[in-house]
């Protein structure tokens, strides 16, 4: 185990944080990664769209059972021209977000790929799938998200990055299960 801060004059100093894990937003661009990784670090959101360059880091400590736990969150962007390298930012995650847009339905399906491709570089890893912009129209049945994320046995929140709905819920979810695969 790591402690969050260095030795101060020879005095030890009591760790902020007990384990850290590494986490992965993925999905297609402008489905709301940043926005979700945002509201869930330091609550804030922002309209505009400002595309992910490569990959964003955020960090948030939350409880888990008696542990306290740091998550660093891999924002990683979803254009087709990072793909080349993007499996470079994969490595050591130790769960991920599968994100897409309610309002885009071809947002929807890249989610199989997406992990498959994060299967194939960290192997059995929990995720997570989050349904986002639930504050707008959808253009996908519920029946339909359902159907895809059991198709890809993965669970399924609905979420609004904007609100803050299930966003919270997501990244506890997603914890919980890192936690409990670390245990075993």
């Amino acid at each position: 185990m790591e402690t969050s801060l260095k030795k101060k004059n020879s005095k030890t100093v009591h760790r902020l944080w007990t384990r850290r894990y590494k986490c992965i937003c993925l999905g297609e661009w402008s489905v709301g990664k940043s926005s979700i990784a945002k509201r869930f670090c330091d609550g804030t959101f922002s309209g505009t769209y400002l595309p992910t360059i490569g990959c964003d880091f955020l960090t948030k400590i939350i409880k888990i059972e008696n542990e306290t736990i740091k998550l660093i969150i891999w924002d990683i962007a979803g254009q087709r021209l990072f793909a080349s390298f993007r499996r470079d930012f994969y490595e050591g995650a130790q769960g991920a977000l599968l994100i897409f847009d309610i309002t885009r339905p071809e947002s929807l399906p890249p989610l199989k790929e997406w992990k498959e491709e994060t299967l194939n570089v960290c192997g059995e890893i929990p995720f997570v799938m989050c349904a986002n912009k639930i504050d707008l129209e959808s253009m996908i049945s519920k029946i339909e998200a359902q159907k895809f994320a059991e198709k890809i046995d993965t669970p399924l929140l609905y979420t609004s990055a904007k609100t803050g709905e299930n966003i919270e819920e997501a990244f506890t979810l997603l914890t919980e299960k890192m936690y409990k695969n670390k245990k075993n």
